[in-house]
């Protein structure tokens, strides 16, 4: 199978076009997986948030149960709300501390929150045995109690702060992905830039190129085969074309005057009728023609 002609010009615009596509593939595929990477961490940012939200909820459930067992307020059902409350506390802890996948968390935290919880782990660990005491040990729990309101404090403003720098390092990372995406935005009208320029540019200058070239092939073609049909009537001599039926395509005006016969009346007649007594030896001649490939003359 043959194959068109590669020319170097043309060669090196389709490599270049190419390339040109190919590196605004590249960019709008990374463009789409920063985004989709932002998301899901943005998914795991909101999950973070909200526990370590609920974590001011649980402490404050706690503390309360347990002033209301103190003061002997339905005892059995308080006592399960503060067991129910520690566990879910302390479940969501280390779910927070480990990122481990339970409920729903995912990832790592950063050295700073990492710091951050190592500061409130103190307070967290003096409530749990507070809370445990009410839990455990029968009587009057007031020294427990107090363990309990003395801690809170110190451990809901860790978690605000802790918070708060989960939701400061979420919209870090929005930024920077604003920014890479603008950084690739700009990559990519550069690249569709520099291939019009270098590209689009010399191919429509060399198709213009080539469609005047065209037009002036077809220009002298038709200067040519106006000067051969000139010649081809002008001879003093019959000269005409047939089909391997022996029907008449062409022939010249000085061949239709001398077989005496109209141009028009002629076209696609059968030679054999105008020569009849020698249409034996045209027969042969035109099947030696039709095998050999070679003209008579």
């Amino acid at each position: 199978m043959e194959s068109s002609p590669q020319y170097p010009g043309t060669r090196r615009l389709t490599q270049l076009y190419i390339l040109a596509l190919g590196t605004v593939a590249l960019l709008s595929i990374a463009g789409q997986v920063l985004v989709q990477a932002v998301i899901a961490l943005q998914a795991d940012d909101s999950t973070v948030i909200n526990v370590a939200g609920r974590q001011r909820m649980l402490s404050q459930r706690i503390v309360m149960s347990a002033l209301a067992l103190e003061d002997g307020v339905d005892g059995t059902s308080r006592r399960e709300d503060l067991r129910d409350a520690l566990a879910q506390w302390e479940a969501a802890h280390r779910a927070l501390r480990t990122r481990d996948g339970s409920q729903g968390l995912h990832g790592e935290n950063s050295a700073t929150v990492d710091q951050m919880y190592d500061a409130v782990d103190a307070a967290r660990v003096a409530m749990v045995a507070a809370a445990s005491v009410v839990l455990e040990v029968p009587g009057s729990h007031t020294a427990a109690v107090a363990a309990l309101l003395q801690n809170e404090r110190a451990f809901l403003d860790g978690m605000d702060q802790i918070v708060l720098q989960y939701e400061q390092e979420a919209s870090a990372r929005v930024a920077r992905l604003r920014r890479t995406e603008l950084i690739l935005l700009g990559i990519t009208l550069t690249v569709l830039l520099l291939e019009g320029l270098f590209i689009f540019r010399p191919a429509v200058r060399n198709i213009r190129r080539t469609l005047r070239k065209l037009g002036d092939s077809e220009k002298r073609r038709e200067e040519v085969t106006a000067e051969l049909s000139t010649i081809f009537d002008s001879v003093p001599a019959l000269i005409l074309y047939h089909d391997l039926e022996g029907k008449i395509l062409r022939v010249n005006r000085s061949g239709a005057e001398i077989i005496g016969e109209s141009l028009y009346k002629l076209h696609r007649a059968h030679i054999y009728t105008w020569f009849p007594a020698q249409e034996a030896r045209f027969r042969e001649e035109d099947a030696r023609i039709a095998e050999t490939r070679q003209p008579v003359l």
